[in-house]
């Protein structure tokens, strides 16, 4: 018996969508895109939060708008001018909502936030 068109359609979306579920980075269980936005650094109580880098050419605050918006959260800064190559914002994130912005198209990078200065930037050698 020959399968009819309609069957062949469904049998293969169904093993696409099988491809595409497998497709998920591996080593981050629980993120629902295939390739979500790099997650750096260790958590820091003395610095809550996160730093989110934006890919070029998006428009800083209207995507900051609609992300905070869409995610309900508040961002404590925002980094509007390509400042030494950076655009993007700083906020205390819950962890559903970290996962749904690592998952948006217009987010290059995550870090956890940090405190710089001499002492964590070690000293030269000569």
């Amino acid at each position: 018996m020959i399968a009819s068109p309609v069957i062949r359609l469904l049998a293969s979306c169904l093993a696409c969508a099988t491809l595409l579920a497998g497709c998920r980075d591996s080593t981050e269980p629980g993120l629902g895109c295939v390739r979500p936005a790099p997650l750096a650094g260790q958590p820091d109580p003395r610095a809550p939060g996160y730093i989110v880098q934006f890919r070029d050419g998006v428009a800083v605050r209207a995507e900051v708008n609609r992300l905070a918006a869409k995610y309900a959260f508040t961002p404590t800064s925002v980094y509007e001018s390509a400042y030494r190559g950076f655009a993007g914002f700083a906020a205390v994130l819950a962890p559903a909502t970290l996962t749904g912005l690592r998952c948006e198209s217009s987010i290059l990078r995550v870090e956890h936030n940090a405190i710089v200065g001499p002492a964590t930037l070690g000293r030269r050698t000569h």
